[in-house]
């Protein structure tokens, strides 16, 4: 597995290359592909659409066919209705969960693919491939995927900034229950309780005393000597 890339070489064919070479580091698994069946025909052909995008893509920045970036549509006023996801079909391979290093987790002998990563950052190192990402920044969608199932960091270029989140209503609070009000009031301090019964502190007359200090106690009595 040697990836002396030469300066002859273009950024797609380096690219083809490197898929060929994770697929040469799948085929070699022998037991592994017996025994994945369609899981590892799933593998490849993502592979393959990845290396037919990346070319397709490359082909079309050459020739100048590649259409303008169209400007970021505005967000919907109301939310979109959630479409219901299809039911999943009994016995049909699906690919397991895109989380970071996942085909590394799924062969036997990952040594073989980890091989990869290394190959991978040097084609993200190299300028030419910065000048496709910039060109077409659909590449990022074929790339990025890729970092990830190599558990490969992707470059400062390739990441993409992070969503906004939305803003939910704050949920109305229920009202409490009459042992719940008994339970919170046992759990008050002094102050606590004089603030709930008498909220309007300072009182605006000016009759009422501060909750802080109250009426205070009577002066105890004079024992009779």
């Amino acid at each position: 597995m040697n990836m002396n890339w030469s300066t002859s070489h273009t950024v797609p064919y380096c690219f083809a290359d490197l898929i060929q070479g994770i697929g040469r580091a799948l085929g070699v698994q022998h037991a592994w592909l017996r025994a994945a069946g369609p899981l590892s025909s799933l593998i490849w052909g993502r592979l393959c659409g990845m290396r037919r995008r990346f070319i397709d893509l490359a082909a079309r920045v050459q020739a100048g066919t590649l259409p303008a970036k169209r400007p970021p549509r505005p967000p919907p006023a109301s939310p979109r209705p959630a479409t219901p996801r299809p039911a999943a079909v009994p016995d049909q391979p699906r690919l397991p969960p895109q989380s970071s290093g996942w085909l590394l987790r799924q062969v036997p002998e990952p040594h073989h693919v980890a091989y990869w990563r290394g190959p991978l950052e040097q084609f993200l190192a190299d300028p030419e491939t910065i000048a496709q990402v910039a060109a077409a920044p659909q590449t990022g969608r074929i790339l990025r995927p890729l970092c990830r199932m190599l558990n490969v960091v992707p470059p400062e270029y390739l990441r993409l900034p992070p969503r906004p989140r939305r803003k939910r209503p704050p949920r109305p609070k229920p009202p409490l229950t009459p042992e719940q009000v008994d339970a919170k009031v046992a759990r008050m301090s002094r102050m606590a309780y004089a603030n709930m019964i008498n909220p309007n502190d300072p009182d605006p007359s000016g009759i009422r005393p501060p909750n802080r200090i109250g009426y205070g106690r009577p002066k105890p009595l004079r024992k009779p000597g």
